[in-house]
C-alpha cells in the first residue's frame, strides 16, 4: 500500500526503489517590511554603483560585475 497523504509521503515504487513526493509551500513571513526594504536597498546601491563606474569608464573599455 502506499503511505503517501496529499501533501507528502514515500511510497515503495519497485521492489528496488523508492519515490518521494513533496510539496513545499512558503509564505512569505521571512519578507516582513524590515527586511525586504534592506534586500533592495542594497541590491539598488550596488546597481547604482556599478552604473557609475560604466558610465564613467573610458570608452571602449569594458568592465564586470
Amino acid at each position: 500500500t502506499k503511505a503517501t497523504d496529499s501533501h507528502s509521503g514515500v511510497a515503495p515504487d519497485t521492489a528496488r526503489s523508492s519515490r518521494l513526493t513533496m510539496t513545499l509551500h512558503y509564505g512569505g513571513g521571512l519578507w516582513s517590511g524590515a527586511v525586504l526594504e534592506r534586500v533592495l536597498n542594497d541590491q539598488i546601491a550596488k546597481g547604482r554603483d556599478h552604473l557609475k563606474t560604466i558610465v564613467e569608464s573610458p570608452a571602449g573599455t569594458s568592465t564586470t560585475l
